[in-house]
């Protein structure tokens, strides 16, 4: 008889660090950014500084370019900026008593932008102008910070971090909203921070508190964004727990509500009547979600709603991207980005609740806006973290290089399209006032 080996024996110890030592590959590899979160400290935080204080500065110069701004103060200017409603807007920024009845559909940007305004207007020989071309710079500084941090936390090299900033200031969307007095940059601050507390909520809980406050943020900007605060809310805890943390949210903006209700008389409360949903062919909305957003392409004038009002900018239906040279390359470049992001999106093994996020986001802002709003490149802020965070995730693949190299082609020829194309929009503006 063939004899019987002995039995090994392991002893329990090493077993158990076996187990232990296995359990942290898992969780390593299930968690990339775990390792890179660690490193994130002084050095990040003097990078975000200087690259807010860059995009402060360069927002300053964009609003005060050609005087375009007393221009859309015209009355004969309504909806001319892409349907931006810039006079109103202003005079909610600077006049507490001016008709803040789109805080209905804005619940809180009365409150929010005119406080900072008044942080501003009260330095000595600050005009009123100066002071909301501040209060645009200042805002413009806090969400460049807040997308640095989100793609730091999500384990991004911090040299990939300031490119992939760099492309989504460079983009379209940027240079034409960050220019004017409009809403939709404060508004996308608070989708960038519910993106935040979902990338850092990946690594370790999030205290009850900071839910709440991000998702009234989201909510106080514009209604419709408390979408993706209720998907990070439903994605990452019990459905229990969502609601009431939503709930508690809610419960927050009204009360902050009836604040600004005593200090802003004609605001309207954001669960009143809306305006009817304008038809948008659904065919003209993903061109300009996934590629307009980020290369502006050769707009048309439209006529007004009124014969003494200036005809209308639009992008809309436009399939041409030849306002200059540089606009095919931006083009092909982002496309580059976009397919890498969306490969990375399926083959990374980590980040899976973000991930789920992320989609989820993009995919009800692009059914939205697929019924909403005659001019969608108006709302481009609103998802344009979005696409620009699925891009930098390629950063986290082996296509690492490729997307640096996308994205340093992007950010150069994007930069001088999207300015040239600003200008040439501002030369008509002027014709238009001439």
């Amino acid at each position: 008889m063939t004899p019987v080996p002995p039995e090994v024996t392991v002893p329990p110890t090493t077993i158990a660090m076996t187990d232990v030592s296995l359990a942290a590959r898992r969780l390593q590899a299930a968690t990339p950014s775990r390792q890179a979160a660690r490193t994130i400290g002084a050095a990040d935080a003097a990078v975000a500084v200087s690259l807010a204080a860059i995009a402060a500065y360069c927002v300053w110069l964009g609003t005060g370019l050609a005087g375009h701004i007393p221009l859309l103060l015209d009355v004969k200017s309504d909806d001319v900026w892409f349907e931006a409603d810039v006079m109103r807007v202003f005079a909610n920024m600077t006049d507490r008593f001016s008709d803040h009845f789109r805080s209905q559909v804005h619940p809180l940007f009365s409150l929010c932008a005119y406080g900072l305004f008044k942080l501003f207007a009260a330095m000595p020989g600050i005009s009123k102008l100066t002071a909301v071309r501040l209060t645009i710079a200042s805002s413009a500084a806090m969400w460049v910070c807040a997308f640095f941090s989100l793609l730091r936390v999500l384990g991004c090299r911090r040299l990939d971090t300031v490119v992939f900033s760099m492309v989504a200031a460079t983009s379209a969307s940027a240079f034409f909203w960050t220019t004017i007095p409009e809403t939709y940059l404060f508004s996308s601050l608070t989708i960038v921070l519910v993106l935040l507390v979902t990338a850092y909520a990946q690594r370790r809980p999030i205290p009850a508190w900071l839910d709440v406050g991000v998702a009234a943020a989201a909510l106080s900007m514009l209604v419709t964004n408390w979408m993706f605060a209720l998907i990070s809310l439903a994605a990452r805890h019990r459905l229990r727990v969502a609601i009431q943390l939503a709930a508690n949210a809610f419960v927050v903006v009204v009360l902050l509500w009836a604040v600004q209700k005593f200090f802003f008389p004609s605001a309207h409360f954001f669960l009143g009547d809306h305006e009817k949903w304008p038809h948008v062919k659904a065919l003209t909305v993903p061109p300009i979600f996934f590629l307009d957003t980020m290369v502006m392409p050769d707009f048309i004038s439209i006529p007004n709603d009124h014969d003494w009002l200036w005809t209308k900018l639009s992008v809309q239906g436009v399939l041409s991207w030849r306002l200059t040279w540089a606009g095919p390359i931006a083009l092909a470049a982002w496309s580059v980005l976009l397919f890498a992001g969306a490969w990375a999106m399926t083959a990374l093994k980590g980040l899976g609740t973000f991930r789920l996020v992320l989609a989820s986001s993009i995919a009800c802002q692009l059914a939205l806006h697929a019924f909403y709003g005659n001019e969608s490149f108006l709302y481009a802020l609103n998802w344009l973290p979005l696409l620009v965070t699925v891009a930098a995730l390629s950063s986290l693949t082996r296509l690492r290089w490729v997307g640096l190299t996308a994205a340093c082609i992007f950010v150069l020829s994007a930069g001088f399209h999207n300015f040239k194309a600003l200008d040439l929009a501002l030369h008509a503006l002027i014709v238009k006032a001439s």
